[in-house]
């Protein structure tokens, strides 16, 4: 089974590195349930991940400014890239290896295609 053969399309919103905290935590409830993450991308090359308890962890727990922090400050950079292409079980080697935080699906140009949720990834590895 390859990356292509799941789902991986949905669930995400793409925000700049420059976006405030407040912002991209607006898109996100805005999407709520359906969109669970936002994608930090760089002229189109994912950088980051923030999650809403990435939000609350950096802001509520830590007291940053939502209205002035800029999301890139707060992001988690632990992302793995992979292409559709590539064969899961090779992806499931690198989460082991790399315990991302985020599995973010690029084509082979290096542009965001989709993002491998939590959820999609339990039940890919069989635990849902």
């Amino acid at each position: 089974m390859k990356v292509a053969d799941v789902e991986y399309r949905d669930e995400y919103v793409v925000v700049d590195p420059a976006d405030k905290v407040k912002r991209v935590a607006s898109k996100i409830l805005d999407g709520f349930p359906a969109i669970i993450a936002a994608i930090v991308a760089k002229a189109g090359e994912p950088t980051g991940i923030v999650y809403l308890d990435t939000i609350v962890r950096h802001c509520v727990v830590g007291n940053k400014d939502s209205t002035k922090t800029k999301i890139k400050d707060v992001m988690d950079k632990n992302i793995l890239k992979v292409t559709d292409h590539e064969e899961i079980e090779l992806v499931k080697q690198k989460v082991a290896q790399l315990k991302p935080t985020g599995i973010v699906v690029t084509d082979t140009r290096g542009a965001i295609e989709g993002f491998i949720s939590p959820r999609d990834w339990a039940v890919i590895i069989g635990s849902k």
